[in-house]
């Protein structure tokens, strides 16, 4: 079952004047839904967005941010990865880069030759595969919410530290505390 857009969404996003329209796409995998927010006056210099979800979600993550992005003139693609939101469910078990593609066959439908690949936990292991193995595609990445496991980085020889908004160091979020 779908989540429902809240009603304040709907309101701003025609005061904004960002049509949105949906549409389903038939993959070999199964039906995959997705949300389209195209700005009144487009910008052919910026790449459009096609953002996945976090898992257990749905293109509901995107319905406060596709407006505002659309509003940049920035086309607005959001997808319900299958097996959620009203994509159907997949016909078998599948990979990660599966469902990634089934991402790029929705970029083909809307004659999308260069993007950004946007995420959100499980979304952003499905936008660093399109990245990955479609470079001359995917233009750009945002990543928000993404797994980071220091320890195994340290194991590999990274010394890369991260760090906050001000520069300083963030602790580690898998270290276990005594509080």
């Amino acid at each position: 079952m779908a989540a429902s857009v809240p009603l304040a969404c709907l309101v701003s996003t025609a005061s904004m004047g960002i049509s949105q329209k949906s549409g389903m796409l038939q993959t070999k995998l199964g039906a995959v839904h997705y949300q389209v927010h195209s700005p009144s006056k487009s910008s052919s210099e910026l790449a459009p967005v096609l953002a996945f979800h976090m898992s257990p979600r749905s293109t509901d993550e995107y319905a406060e941010a596709a407006p505002l992005i659309s509003a940049t003139g920035r086309l607005m693609v959001a997808i319900d990865e299958l097996g959620y939101g009203r994509s159907s469910n997949p016909v078998r078990s599948c990979s990660i880069d599966e469902i990634a593609d089934c991402g790029l066959a929705v970029a083909d439908e809307l004659g999308l030759k260069r993007f950004v690949a946007a995420g959100s936990l499980l979304g952003c292991l499905v936008s660093i595969s399109l990245a990955s193995r479609y470079p001359e595609r995917v233009c750009g990445t945002v990543w928000t919410n993404l797994y980071h496991y220091r320890a195994k980085a340290e194991e590999a020889g990274s010394s890369a530290e991260s760090v906050g908004a001000e520069g300083t160091p963030i602790p580690d979020p898998w270290t276990l505390r005594a509080d």
